[in-house]
């Protein structure tokens, strides 16, 4: 409303002659953008982010082991926003402690290089894990770094 009112001035003062055309073009050019920012701030304040919620489902419930595989599991995890629009699909990947490579074990939270050789001396001097809870055997893996890890990890 103040904007119209502004450019009834403006206008009035060109009528009069008290402006030339260049002078008008580039108020109504600068009214305009500061319009047209005040209007995108205000836009940007009024569409707040929604929390996504996460929903996790086993999809690979029949994986198969095959020789020299590491991941024989995958879990789709879609993302919902809380106005129930479906935000995306990703896969959360399942490292085979009994198959991985120092460098997949790595990528475990906690995991660094030397608890990575670690695991792969244990799994060697063993035969391999029974189950998973058995990582908690290796030296440096606790049950702070097991918490970590435990939703990561399958044989």
């Amino acid at each position: 409303m103040r904007v119209t009112i502004l450019l009834a001035t403006i206008w009035r003062r060109f009528e009069e002659g008290l402006l030339n055309h260049l002078t008008l073009i580039l108020i109504i050019a600068l009214v305009a953008t500061t319009a047209f920012m005040i209007g995108t701030k205000i836009e940007l304040k009024s569409s707040k982010p929604t929390a996504p919620i996460v929903i996790q489902t086993n999809t690979d419930k029949s994986a198969v082991k095959e020789a020299g595989e590491t991941i024989v599991s995958e879990t789709t995890t879609t993302t919902t926003t809380q106005t129930g629009e479906k935000a995306g699909d990703s896969k959360t990947i399942k490292i085979n402690i009994n198959t991985a490579t120092s460098a997949q074990l790595e990528t475990l939270n906690g995991i660094g290089p030397s608890k990575a050789s670690a695991i792969i001396e244990y799994r060697k001097k063993v035969g391999g894990f029974k189950n998973i809870s058995e990582i908690n055997n290796v030296s440096g893996i606790g049950d702070k770094t097991y918490a970590a890890i435990k939703d990561f990890i399958t044989l």
